[in-house]
């Protein structure tokens, strides 16, 4: 399923401004060998996938490939195998021994037309916790934006035009957890109010919730950070 975001925001940056147009692809009958290969090459971390139409169909990501047999995963196998439902487990069979793309891709794909606005694809970054957005017309991907895509047209604005407010100061911050401070994979929330920054989820160390509260402060704009982050793990057990 392609599911396609809309936004009725008018003004500022839209997709088709920052839109990688070179993007590397795979079919749904290509191999997976073939797709890391592809992945490993361009150093991107997913590729989409377009069927013999144009038409994008799916996305194929490290994720994925996550419970690959080659990387000792798979469905049937200890107790794993036993806690699983039988549909399941058949599921888990197929992702985790199939050598075609078609049967390991996510198919629930989040895509948005070219018109979307930056701080739509931002926010749908965050709520769906993905890397990067196709942009596609009448179902034919013509592009994709990434989060280093966000952080470019940011970087590059006028300095006056950096900050418009709390909704550009909070796509701002989300940027720099990611890029500076390396807290991409903990999916932090920024919320903002008269550009006061509050940050809330869950790490892994006292360093990486410091991190985010540096991050945060550095970003143009930002009056105060009020820092919920909470630390899970050894160090949050050993009362550190």
């Amino acid at each position: 399923m392609n599911r396609q975001m809309m936004t009725g925001e008018n003004g500022g940056m839209i997709a088709k401004d920052l839109m990688s147009t070179d993007i590397v692809t795979v079919g749904p009958g290509h191999s997976i060998l073939h797709a890391a290969q592809i992945m490993l090459s361009n150093k991107v971390s997913g590729v989409p996938v377009i069927d013999d139409t144009g038409k994008l169909i799916g996305l194929l990501t490290e994720g994925d490939l996550m419970r690959r047999t080659e990387l000792g995963g798979g469905a049937l196998r200890g107790s794993f195998a036993t806690e699983t439902r039988n549909g399941d487990r058949a599921a888990d069979y197929i992702r985790s021994r199939s050598w075609r793309v078609s049967d390991v891709m996510s198919r629930d794909v989040i895509s948005v037309p070219a018109e979307c606005s930056l701080a739509c694809i931002a926010e749908l970054m965050e709520r769906h916790h993905c890397k990067r957005v196709p942009v596609v017309r009448d179902s034919t991907m013509i592009g994709i934006v990434s989060r280093a895509d966000l952080l470019r047209a940011i970087v590059s604005a006028p300095p006056e035009h950096i900050i418009l407010g709390d909704n550009a100061l909070r796509i701002a911050t989300m940027a720099r957890l990611v890029t500076d401070a390396g807290l991409e994979e903990f999916h932090l929330r920024v919320m903002i109010e008269d550009g006061h920054v509050t940050l809330a989820g869950t790490v892994e160390t006292v360093f990486q919730r410091d991190a985010a509260r540096v991050a945060a402060e550095s970003v143009s704009g930002c009056k105060s950070v009020t820092n919920d982050i909470t630390i899970s793990g050894a160090e949050s057990r050993n009362g550190n």
